[in-house]
């Protein structure tokens, strides 16, 4: 197993999320669903850190690449006005192109969880998970395969197995889908139901503990600028390294004005502001690194990229960027690229954007 996919929020707008970077969400209305820096995942030391809010039956879907036909997916959640529940609001859910996976409170008063095997046809298969309580972070981690013709899943929440099963009907394999969290808290204008990250695994076992294991993610920004090729110009200022961090914003950038494959933007976050000491503690085991990228303009191919020694990386899938509103790619990283080594404190870290 290996980290596929990985998410801390920032002070991003579910409007800048929604239309600028490949997020979907069920209502427009930024009082319903939009950051909060009052009630967040943490912990001792850590940054500056964001949760998403989102209230009554409102909710958020990653982008679709995102999506694995057979893996985990692990969200903690934080209800502060009291439970909502229907199958269609949900703490956790896999949505597939045939059949869905999903978590959901099916008694408000008592907080108790449902996992549902759900077949587009209308088939259910429905298992008590037992009862969470409201004004706690509870750590939700759903095993999932689509892949079967009866899907199968396994809920985890704060690292106990909670209930298995095995849908108790066959139909198609689900082949594309996206994750949904939100709507399981009661009140209809923010604060309400927290969302404090997104981690996505593959299949198979870590290199150390297990996915339910609840983990922290944490934002770390580029702090240097190293040697590129090409021509990259900084919307404003002189480094690239400073239009390229956190927060998202469309409107400051580097841009690639020669445009020629190959050409590539380096930045490095190590050393006395690297990527370590942001994280404001000594992490006993780091399962990954995801970089994000959004990119448009010239329509021309490229990918993104991560590497411990600015030599050998580890490369994301190539996106075609829009001529006019960014595209979004990443690449996870599960190891150190050079030598498969677990990445650790002591790493060096170096991100780009390479045209193909």
């Amino acid at each position: 197993m290996a980290l596929y996919w990985s998410w801390a929020w920032g002070d991003e707008t579910s409007t800048q999320l929604a239309n600028e970077m490949g997020w979907s969400r069920s209502d427009t209305n930024t009082s319903r669903i939009g950051p909060r820096s009052d009630t967040v995942y943490t912990y001792p030391g850590s940054p500056t850190r964001y949760s998403l809010g989102t209230t009554g039956a409102r909710y958020v879907q990653t982008p679709a690449s995102t999506w694995l036909q057979s893996g985990w997916i692990c969200i903690p959640i934080f209800a502060t006005t009291g439970f909502s529940g229907n199958e269609a609001w949900n703490l956790v859910a896999s949505y597939g192109n045939a059949n869905s996976i999903q978590v959901y409170i099916s008694n408000t008063t008592t907080g108790e969880v449902t996992l549902q095997l759900y077949d587009n046809t209308f088939s259910r298969t429905q298992i008590s998970a037992g009862t969470i309580t409201a004004n706690d972070w509870h750590y939700i981690a759903l095993k999932y395969d689509h892949s079967l013709l009866s899907p199968t899943a396994e809920l985890w929440i704060d690292g106990s197995l909670r209930c298995a099963g095995t849908a108790s009907w066959s139909e198609a394999q689900s082949t594309t889908g996206v994750y949904r969290s939100g709507g399981f808290a009661s009140a209809g204008s923010l604060p309400s139901g927290q969302i404090g990250q997104i981690v996505v695994y593959d299949t198979g076992s870590l290199s150390s503990g297990n996915p339910y294991d609840p983990i922290y993610c944490t934002r770390v920004n580029p702090t240097v600028d190293e040697t590129g090729v090409g021509t990259f110009s900084p919307s404003t200022g002189a480094d690239n390294f400073a239009v390229l961090d956190s927060p998202f914003d469309s409107s400051i950038f580097t841009a690639n004005t020669s445009s020629n494959v190959g050409d590539r933007v380096v930045c490095q976050s190590s050393g006395a502001l690297g990527w370590y000491s942001q994280l404001g503690t000594t992490p006993t085991v780091i399962n990954g690194l995801t970089t994000h990228v959004w990119a448009s303009g010239s329509g021309q191919n490229g990918f993104a990229g991560v590497s411990n020694d600015n030599s050998t990386y580890d490369t994301g899938s190539h996106i075609t960027p829009d001529t006019n509103d960014p595209t979004y790619g990443y690449v996870n990283s599960a190891d150190q690229p050079s030598d498969a080594a677990p990445w650790n404190t002591g790493s060096l870290l170096y991100v780009k954007y390479e045209v193909s």
